[in-house]
């Protein structure tokens, strides 16, 4: 089953991340908080593994 990440959830996945005491990421390593944020609600016994792609870089 797919899931259609809209570009506002994408650009706010980092900044969630970060409030929950996650990593520092950049929206591409995010996208697959973004998506379970978007997706379908998980029954409540659900388990996830999340993966954060990249580092965030220094501007």
């Amino acid at each position: 089953e797919g899931i259609t990440v809209p570009e506002a959830g994408l650009a706010e996945a980092p900044a969630v991340l970060r409030d929950c005491g996650g990593p520092e990421t950049t929206p591409s390593g995010a996208t697959g908080l973004a998506a379970l944020l978007a997706g379908p609600a998980l029954p409540p016994e659900s388990r996830v593994l999340l993966i954060i792609s990249e580092a965030a870089v220094a501007s």
